[in-house]
C-alpha cells in the first residue's frame, strides 16, 4: 500500500488538508507492524513541503518507524495541474534530488523521485554494490534481478511480486 506522507509538519496538514499528521503516521507504522507492505510517497511542493528539514524528518521517520526497505517516492509538483495550488511553479528538479540524497544518506535502500522521466532516481539499485535491478523509463520496466535477488551479488532486494 501507498501512504502519502505529504509533509511531517502538523501545521501543513491542518492548513492544507484538514487534517492531522499523527494519524497518517500510526496508520504507516501499523500497516507495517501488521505485515502489510507499505510504500511512502512525498509530493514536493515548492515553499510548502520541499525543505531539507522535511525531508530529513521524513527519511528519519521511514526509517526507524518502518524500516530501511521501505520505499519512499518524492514526486515533482506541477501548478498547472494543481487543484488549489495553481499558483505554484513546478518543483525544481535539484530539490528532488537533494531528497533523494538525503534519503540514501538517512540509510534507506530504495528511494525515488517521481514525474520526471529520465532521472537515474526513478530506477531500483541494489543497495549492497549499486548494481541497477530495475531499470525505468517511463512506464517501461526492464528487471535485472534473479528471483529478487541482485544479479551481481545476490542480495535480497526485498521485491514484491
Amino acid at each position: 500500500n501507498n501512504i502519502d506522507l505529504k509533509s511531517f509538519s502538523n501545521e501543513f496538514y491542518q492548513k492544507n488538508c484538514g487534517a492531522k499528521l499523527q494519524p497518517v503516521l500510526d496508520t504507516a507504522k501499523l500497516m507495517k507492524k501488521s505485515g502489510v507492505w507499505v510504500e511512502i510517497t512525498t509530493l514536493a511542493i515548492p515553499t510548502l513541503s520541499d525543505s531539507e528539514e522535511m525531508f530529513k524528518n521524513i527519511a528519519k521517520f521511514i526509517k526507524e518507524e518502518l524500516g530501511p526497505e521501505t520505499p519512499w517516492h518524492i514526486s515533482q509538483f506541477s501548478g498547472a495541474i494543481s487543484w488549489k495550488l495553481q499558483n505554484l511553479p513546478e518543483t525544481p528538479v535539484e530539490t528532488l534530488k537533494m531528497g533523494y540524497e538525503i534519503g540514501k544518506k538517512t540509510g534507506l535502500k530504495y528511494v525515488y523521485t517521481g514525474n520526471v522521466p529520465g532521472l537515474p532516481s526513478e530506477d531500483t539499485f541494489c543497495p549492497k554494490c549499486g548494481t541497477v535491478a530495475i531499470d525505468r523509463t517511463n512506464y517501461i520496466i526492464h528487471r535485472h534481478d534473479k528471483n529478487s535477488k541482485c544479479q551481481k551479488c545476490g542480495e535480497d532486494l526485498s521485491i514484491i511480486e
